[in-house]
């Protein structure tokens, strides 16, 4: 199925762009449950999603960086990776507001919002 490693890389960028980001909208609609349900659900695969990718970057995978170029709108260069061009604000600052939308979601549903 595979042909290269390039296309692992590319296809998991784009699964971290925008596949994984998406369920955590839709997967907790899908299912069903009352809204605090969601809303933990939501806090948990917001959390999950952003410590993920700051290991990614701590750790320079590929993958990670290919996502990156790909919210720069650059084409995606597998064989060239160069984690000096990507800013620190790209790099953390994506999943330091996701950990806070999950902290907020934890919050609301602890304290019982809905």
């Amino acid at each position: 199925m595979w042909h290269s490693n390039k296309r692992k890389i590319i296809f998991l960028a784009y699964c971290n762009r925008f596949v994984f980001p998406l369920s955590s909208f839709f997967v907790p609609v899908l299912v069903g449950g009352n809204d605090r349900i969601r809303l933990l659900y939501l806090g948990i695969s917001f959390l999950v999603l952003s410590v993920y990718n700051i290991v990614g970057v701590l750790f320079k995978w590929k993958h990670i960086y290919c996502a990156h170029q790909s919210m720069s709108r650059k084409k995606m260069t597998p064989d060239n990776i160069e984690w000096d061009t990507v800013t620190f604000a790209d790099k953390y600052g994506i999943p330091i507001v996701f950990i806070v939308f999950s902290i907020i979601a934890f919050v609301c549903y602890f304290i019982n919002v809905f």
